[in-house]
Order: structure tokens, then C-alpha cells, then sequence
């Protein structure tokens, strides 16, 4: 009897270790270790952007996207005020940008804050200007559509003009 005792003690200290392991290995991942700041930006799209969303300054990791919220204007049109919580005492200058980004085709989309060269720092709490995604396909298509425009209205035309200077 005494055995048995002895054995489900071992087991349950067992048990509540792991637990424990587990709810710090689970806290480690989420990256919500340590003490944060909020600060504020906002986008004329949201697209990709999530709770968890890594936030990167310069590229290195610095905190993640807490909570996406849309905003209707007056004149009609919709902004998504974007909560970032970064690393505690992070001097971000007043002058960055935060930008949508993706690192490539199959990266995961990613709020980067590109630093500007003002000496004086955002105050925790305070906004920091965002510009919205660069999207490569998006690219590609603008570019497409103003060559579009410019051989229809501009070459076309041209093309046409020297083929009756030259027929007579």
C-alpha cells in the first residue's frame, strides 16, 4: 500500500511539471514573454493582417499586431486602425513608416517600421504613420496598364500619322 502511494505521488509531481513546461514553452511561442508598448498605426486595406502578425523594425522582430479595428470617415471610406504591441522602451523615431510588407512570393505578410531620422521617439501610445501594402502583382498590373494607355493613346496614334505621311 505504502508502494502505491509513493508511485501516484511521483506520478501527479510528474504530471503538474509537465503542465507547467508546458504553459512556458506555450507563453515562449507566442512571443508574449515580456513587458510591451502600444502603438498605433492605420491602413487603407488590411490584407493578411491578423492577431499575431509579426511587427518588424528594420526588419528585426520587435512585437506583433494585438487587435485590427475599421474606421469609417466622412467622406465614406474605411481605414483599419492597426494596435501593434512592441518591446517595452524600443525608440522608435517620430519620423518612421510603417509599411504592410512581404519578404517574398510565400513570405508571411508583416508589419515593418521603417526608421526615420528624427532624434525625437513616438511616445508609447502614439501613432505612427502607415503606408499601405506593396504588392508585386499589384505592380506588375499598374505597370502593365499604363503601357496599355500610353500605346493607345500616345504610340497609336503617332504610328498612324506616320503611315499617311508616308502612303502620300
Amino acid at each position: 500500500m505504502r508502494s502505491n502511494t509513493l508511485n501516484y505521488f511521483a506520478v501527479g509531481v510528474f504530471v503538474v511539471a509537465m503542465v507547467a513546461a508546458l504553459v512556458v514553452v506555450l507563453s515562449l511561442l507566442t512571443g508574449r514573454t515580456g513587458p510591451t508598448d502600444s502603438y498605433y498605426t492605420s491602413f487603407p486595406a488590411a490584407n493578411g493582417l491578423k492577431f499575431g502578425t509579426a511587427v518588424l523594425f528594420m526588419g528585426y522582430p520587435v512585437g506583433q499586431v494585438e487587435e485590427i479595428e475599421p474606421r469609417f470617415g466622412d467622406d465614406g471610406r474605411v481605414a483599419f486602425e492597426v494596435e501593434m504591441s512592441v518591446e517595452e522602451g524600443w525608440r522608435i523615431p517620430e519620423d518612421s513608416v510603417a509599411q504592410v510588407r512581404a519578404a517574398g512570393l510565400l513570405a508571411a505578410i508583416t508589419i515593418d517600421i521603417r526608421a526615420g531620422s528624427s532624434s525625437v521617439a513616438v511616445a508609447p501610445g502614439g501613432s505612427i504613420e502607415g503606408r499601405g501594402q506593396t504588392d508585386v502583382f499589384g505592380a506588375v498590373s499598374d505597370t502593365a496598364n499604363t503601357v496599355k494607355q500610353l500605346t493607345e493613346g500616345s504610340i497609336r496614334p503617332l504610328i498612324e500619322s506616320l503611315d499617311r505621311y508616308v502612303q502620300s
